[in-house]
């Protein structure tokens, strides 16, 4: 039996399914995509897109003007690097999880902000109910 204003969660077909139980009714709410959904790991992601920057970069140094004096191509060639080179950094700072400390206090926030989400859904179901 469920007790009134219990609130439970599980995966579903393409989200998470949100259940709010009442001593005569329960509800069932669904969040998330559609189906066929993919959900795609985060250090995969940073993993793949590292990689096609790295490829980026190395089809790219070979055609760039680099030793010419400071010419507008070769201001240009060493800012365009400056850019790769800080796109591939950003990804393997992703990837080595530097700021797990960060991440473990986003974690945080975002169960509560979760718990308050569901905490209003089921307000707003127990007074449709009533």
């Amino acid at each position: 039996m469920v007790n009134r204003g219990e609130i439970w969660a599980c995966p579903g077909e393409g989200g998470l399914e949100v259940y709010s139980g009442g001593l005569s009714h329960t509800h069932k709410i669904r969040l998330g995509k559609g189906r066929g959904a993919t959900v795609v790991n985060k250090t995969t992601k940073h993993i793949l897109y590292m990689s096609v920057a790295l490829g980026m970069l190395i089809y790219a140094v070979p055609r760039l003007s680099i030793g010419e004096g400071w010419t507008l191509p070769t201001i240009f060639s060493v800012a365009w690097l400056l850019f790769a080179l800080a796109i591939v950094a950003s990804h393997l700072h992703a990837i080595l999880r530097v700021d797990e400390e960060m991440d473990a206090q986003l974690d945080r926030v975002k169960k509560h902000r979760r718990r308050q989400l569901a905490q209003l859904i089921e307000r707003r179901l127990v007074r449709r109910g009533q």
